[in-house]
């Protein structure tokens, strides 16, 4: 059977908060360096992370990479504005239809193991994951406080199952979940198994990049 992973708290498969996360995300960053440009895209980025995207973006509009000082200084406003999204849009963060009757299903099959990869700081995955009710679930995580790149960040979920494995299972039975093109290459380096939950334009690049498995919501997936 898979060890099914679940992918990156910090987009859209778990929780619907990629607008509200990319808003206060960079209102952090105009907080705490001045106003810049914002980019456009996140796959201009090498590394998809919220540590990558500071630190890439630190190097390219302040000539630098940002200090620790300043790296916790946006963490602590980026939590904020978060904050300050449950207070105004509760429903911002409602589990992705389907996912809490999956992850019950799943949780309490013997032959599955569930552990969460996250591009976000773990500071923020907490909050979200608290205030959404998914904490119930207790899930082993990685966030990008273990490391720059998601394949990094992937291969640390991953080790946290090990000693709850029955056996050591090859790379290929692992399915990870995720909706960008960066969680799809990531599971190609790693040479995982890799299911899309996403839909409209997102779906689309995720098929037209080689993605096969890929559903709107966790309903359908099962089937």
């Amino acid at each position: 059977r898979w060890s099914r992973g679940l992918g990156d708290v910090y987009k859209r498969q778990l929780l619907p908060t990629a607008a509200a996360d990319n808003r206060c995300f960079w209102e952090a960053v105009d907080r705490v360096f001045g106003k810049g440009r914002k980019p456009r895209s996140l796959n201009g980025f090498r590394h998809v992370t919220d540590i990558g995207i500071l630190r890439q973006w630190g190097e390219q509009q302040l000539g630098r990479t940002p200090t620790a000082d300043e790296v916790e200084a946006v963490q602590v406003h980026f939590l904020a504005g978060l904050k300050h999204v449950l207070d105004t849009r509760p429903e911002t963060y409602r589990p992705r239809r389907g996912l809490v009757e999956w992850l019950q299903r799943h949780s309490a099959d013997p032959d599955t193991r569930l552990a969460l990869a996250t591009g976000g700081w773990a500071r923020t995955a907490r909050f979200k994951l608290e205030v959404s009710g998914l904490s119930s679930f207790d899930l082993p995580m990685a966030t990008c406080d273990d490391g720059l790149e998601r394949t990094t960040i992937m291969r640390r979920a991953f080790a946290r199952l090990a000693n709850d494995l029955p056996s050591n299972p090859r790379e290929e039975s692992i399915c990870y979940f995720g909706d960008g093109l960066w969680d799809l290459l990531s599971c190609n380096e790693l040479g995982w198994r890799f299911f899309g939950i996403a839909d409209g334009p997102g779906a689309e690049r995720l098929r037209n990049a080689g993605a096969t498995r890929i559903s709107p919501d966790f309903i359908a997936i099962d089937a």
